[in-house]
């Protein structure tokens, strides 16, 4: 008995990583291209900087993030070459460095730049503080429409991934309707889109004229609070803050995968 409880607990942890990996290669770095597009400390950074730098799991997600003339964009595209190829050789590593640990992945392509690689870091950190604020830069009202824009595309870009690769979720992923599910933070964005269409699910930035179910937030306070866990959804639903408009069982199957989302990045 205690050792099929270890096995499953095994298994647990190891799924945990695996879809933490995944979330954090595919929904959090390629957030950096927008980090560059308002962040003064970000646009420095890669001041004058043209690298490309792709991130590997063994037997895992792939990544390539290109940045040049000011600008970052990331990729999934296998047939592009880098500069830099780092190979993680588990999910866990990649995690581990995505937590602010000191990991040695394997240069496994180019050379290995280290003053590049050490801006990628600071960019890096300075995105957690746009994905994690905190109280105090919440008090600017530009950052916090920033950060809960970039939250917002994080969550749109991780349903994917959990659906995919969290066991849990995928049973809730086949129960999906197809569609188009929207949301939008009143009055005037930002807004992102989910896509289901064969089984798969694809994020869409920005607004849609005809979406399938359409969930709007009263403004950007209840979003933020919604998504750092300060305000209950069903509170908020009660209370008009949060409204579900169009094929309603669509919205209640994708925000359980949400919360999962949530879950796993927290």
């Amino acid at each position: 008995m205690a050792n099929e409880k270890n096995k499953k607990s095994k298994c647990a942890a190891e799924e945990r990583q695996k879809v933490l990996a995944h979330l954090n290669m595919l929904a959090v770095l390629p957030r950096l291209e927008e980090l560059v597009q308002y962040d003064a400390e970000a646009q420095e950074l890669i001041m004058g900087m043209k690298f490309s730098i792709r991130f590997r799991v063994f037997n895992g997600p792939s990544i390539l993030i290109a940045i040049g003339n000011g600008k970052i964009s990331s990729t999934t595209d296998t047939t592009l070459s880098a500069d830099t190829g780092l190979l993680f050789t588990s999910y866990e590593q990649a995690n581990r460095m995505f937590a602010g640990e000191k990991v040695v992945p394997i240069p496994y392509w180019g050379a290995w730049k280290m003053a590049d690689l050490k801006r990628f870091t600071q960019l890096s950190g300075l995105l957690e503080k746009y994905l994690k604020p905190s109280e105090d830069n919440l008090k600017d009202p530009g950052f916090k429409a920033h950060a809960v824009k970039m939250t917002l595309h994080t969550i749109a870009a991780g349903v994917a991934q959990v659906a995919q690769h969290d066991e849990k979720a995928s049973h809730w992923a086949e129960a999906v309707p197809e569609g188009v599910a929207m949301f939008k933070v009143l009055p005037e964005g930002p807004a992102a889109c989910i896509s289901v269409q064969g089984g798969r699910f694809r994020p869409i930035w920005g607004e849609v004229k005809t979406p399938t179910v359409s969930t709007t937030f009263k403004d950007i306070d209840t979003a933020l609070n919604l998504f750092t866990g300060k305000l209950d959804a069903f509170a908020a639903l009660g209370g008009g803050d949060v409204r579900i408009s169009g094929l309603i069982p669509m919205a209640d199957h994708l925000n359980a995968i949400i919360d999962r989302v949530g879950w796993y990045l927290s």
